[in-house]
């Protein structure tokens, strides 16, 4: 306004200005106060004062918790996580004053406590997980400052090396009768029990392991025991057992001698081959549980992983008591979530919401504290990601998936697992954080999307937040708006990892246009379709639709739902790719610029891009699609020799290894593709993709077709098709 007054660009209030407002702290003099940051930039970040703090700030703390059971174990998800974790320990944010701890679970609770700075970890299992309590009062958790000023990298080493083997125990030792309590040392991990052995138990954990593998890849399997040899069936049932498969015995069958057992057998069978299945299910029971009694494998206290559920399997629960009971009656909730064996069109099958409110209440439980809880699920076990993710989206959380990972089997899954970790421990972060967002008069806050608290209308709650984590915002419009800019300011205050309070303010303005026209001209598409995704009611009218629940039927529930969740929180760029895939043709680019010498020198531009469809693919090109989370490499069989050997070090197609990485090489081709590669990472932000090798001759071929979306398909319009569709949709709404 003037030399003493400003004007507020949101409530157009009149204020004082501060006297010191002139004052230029770089050229320590009074000047022009236009030139000031707050004038020249659209983002500032202030030191916030004393008045913004409650308490002084509190060092941040990392708790890793871990899933040591004999399932997660196998998938050696522990033996990735530990080597990354010694490699970026030094890296971790805040290292002056951070906290780190461990907390393993299984069918126990696994601690470890540093209570010394030259004594190995004590390893502190406890039983009673139904009301557990902390068996220690320090050394749960230890400052890395310490650590490293005692040189006791060794301990932590020793720790994660061990990591593996946390859950052997307390899966194969009973609990003791006079104890809930068992303490070991690494040095002498042993197994402790005061029953003595038991006939009535399976001699080799063989077939349970089998089973267990088995259950998370949504396995069933049923045991026909057929004849009168014996077969250990005690042993050979928990393949069953564990896998919620049923167990049939014919003992002394034989289809002359004993027609009362063929007859038998024929209709066992009939039945068997006739019923209904129920398919990648899990069983959750409300109440407080003691005991469970049939075929199924417990996922957790009130959870149970069953692969196949059919009407003939029974199942028995034992019930405690907790408290007395002053109530007339009690309730008890069952809840099966599944998948039917018929392909129907509402996905009546699909839950889009959550089945129990007891995670949104912890992680709700949580933020109060300052706690951000982030979910890493590895494995092909069915965890009923959709009701597990409420621990993380109310949290200010983030939830990576990684199915199928197996250390030895996928290189690929694991190199992703690595480099998503790396990112992980390095990134910046903001503690006990909360955001503000306001807008000019007229406009108002309709609906916020991502993963965080909702404390008041305009004021959200972020335990954690991290420049990985996006979010959207719907404006409303409540009255016409008289004035020919509208602005929006978004204010996040938040705690440095190095200890002070800071307040970083975003500022937008933007012109009001009033012919429609000008509006759908400067529409920006980009972010329109970033936050549509993020809409959960606009993705459940997709999932209605006939074509896209069919074709949501081809993958387990809980992809479904980590794709809705990553729209949800990724950042636009992996989205629009997500959406819209980008096709390059390597091998014309290479070989063209091979011939003139381009690569030598290293400054040949990158191709350019190419529309997602099947009519710019052919058997004798290379070609690289970025789908946002992963990268695919599609050579074509036909492809050329040189190219091949100078890309990927093979000398045929046949040779072409499609389950390995993909190395730089010391050839100019394959320095240029993985610069290629750099630049798209650098392009997609901090998500991480990894690299994909598709021969055209392997079955892995449709995943690769599946995203040529401008293609006629079985559930969608080819490009055109659908550009024809909306024509006769606007048409029809303008008669």
């Amino acid at each position: 306004m003037d030399a003493r007054h400003w004007k507020c660009n949101l409530c157009y209030r009149a204020n004082d200005l501060p006297e010191d407002f002139a004052w230029d702290p770089q050229t320590k003099t009074f000047g022009d106060p236009s030139r000031r940051p707050e004038l020249q930039e659209t983002t500032i970040e202030y030191i916030a004062p004393a008045e913004y703090m409650l308490r002084p700030p509190q060092p941040p703390i990392y708790l890793f918790i871990f899933d040591v059971s004999s399932a997660a174990v196998d998938c050696g998800y522990l033996h990735t996580f530990s080597e990354q974790l010694l490699l970026d320990i030094d890296k971790l944010p805040g290292q002056d004053q951070a906290l780190i701890g461990f907390l393993g679970f299984d069918s126990a609770l696994h601690f470890f406590q540093f209570d010394d700075a030259e004594g190995e970890p004590r390893h502190i299992i406890e039983f009673d997980v139904e009301e557990s309590f902390a068996p220690v009062f320090s050394g749960l958790f230890v400052e890395l400052s310490i650590f490293k000023e005692h040189e006791i990298g060794g301990r932590i080493t020793v720790l994660t090396a061990s990591m593996p083997n946390i859950g052997i125990g307390a899966l194969k030792c009973p609990e003791p009768s006079a104890a809930k309590v068992r303490v070991d040392n690494f040095s002498k991990f042993q197994l402790i029990s005061n029953l003595q052995n038991v006939a009535l138990a399976p001699q080799i954990d063989f077939y349970k392991s089998l089973a267990l593998e088995c259950t998370g890849k949504q396995i069933a399997i049923d045991l026909f025991v057929v004849g009168g040899q014996i077969v250990d069936l005690l042993t050979l049932a928990d393949m069953s057992r564990f896998s919620s498969g049923t167990i049939f015995h014919f003992p002394g069958y034989h289809f002359l001698r004993d027609q009362v057992e063929v007859k038998r057998f024929q209709m066992v069978l009939r039945r068997y081959f006739t019923r209904k299945l129920g398919l990648e299910a899990v069983l959750r029971i409300r109440l407080s549980l003691h005991t469970f009694y049939g075929n199924f494998f417990v996922r957790s206290t009130d959870l149970l992983a069953l692969p196949n559920v059919s009407p003939d399997s029974a199942m028995g629960v034992q019930i405690k008591h907790d408290e007395v009971i002053s109530n007339s009656h009690v309730c008890f909730q069952a809840a099966l979530l599944y998948t039917s064996t018929k392909v129907s069109g509402n996905l009546q099958n699909v839950a889009l919401a959550p089945q129990i409110d007891f995670y949104k209440s912890l992680a709700l439980e949580c933020t109060g504290k300052q706690i951000a809880i982030d979910l890493f699920v590895v494995g092909g076990q069915i965890v009923d990601l959709l009701t597990l993710a409420d621990m993380s989206r109310f949290s200010s959380g983030t939830i990576f998936h990684f199915p199928g990972y197996h250390f030895l089997r996928d290189q690929v899954e694991v190199k992703r697992f690595q480099m998503v970790l790396r990112r992980y421990f390095t990134r910046k972060l903001g503690l006990e954080a909360v955001l503000r967002i306001r807008c000019s008069r007229g406009l108002s806050l309709h609906t916020f999307y991502g993963n965080f608290f909702v404390r008041s209308t305009d004021l959200l709650a972020l335990p954690n937040v991290s420049p990985d984590s996006a979010m959207g915002v719907q404006i409303k419009h409540d009255e016409v708006i008289s004035n020919s800019h509208v602005c929006f300011q978004a204010a996040l205050l938040y705690t440095s990892t190095k200890g002070d309070r800071r307040i970083r303010v975003h500022t937008l303005c933007l012109p009001v246009l009033t012919h429609s026209a000008h509006v759908f001209s400067s529409l920006d598409v980009n972010a329109s379709m970033s936050l549509l995704s993020k809409m959960e009611q606009c993705m459940a009218r997709i999932c209605l639709t006939k074509a896209f629940s069919e074709a949501l039927q081809r993958v387990s529930s809980d992809e479904r739902v980590a794709t809705f969740l990553l729209y949800k929180n990724a950042p636009m760029e992996v989205i629009l790719l997500e959406l819209c895939p980008a096709l390059y043709a390597l091998h014309l680019f290479v070989e063209q610029h091979q011939q003139s010498g381009d690569l030598q020198n290293g400054q040949m531009p990158f191709p350019d891009r190419l529309p997602p469809s099947y009519e710019h693919i052919s058997q004798s090109g290379i070609y690289l699609l970025d789908i946002g989370t992963l990268v695919f490499i599609y050579v074509g069989s036909a492809s050329n020799v040189q190219t091949l050997y100078a890309l990927f070090g093979v000398g045929s197609f046949a040779k072409l290894d499609t389950d390995s990485t993909v190395t730089e090489l010391d050839t100019p081709p394959s320095k240029y593709l993985h610069a290629f590669l750099r630049h798209l990472q650098e392009q997609r932000g901090n998500v991480y993709a990894p690299v994909k090798v598709i021969r055209d001759d392997n079955p892995r071929r449709e995943m690769f077709a599946s995203r040529l979306v401008q293609d006629r398909s079985d559930s969608s319009h080819s490009y055109n098709e659908f550009m024809q569709f909306l024509q006769r949709e606007v048409n029809k709404a303008n008669k």
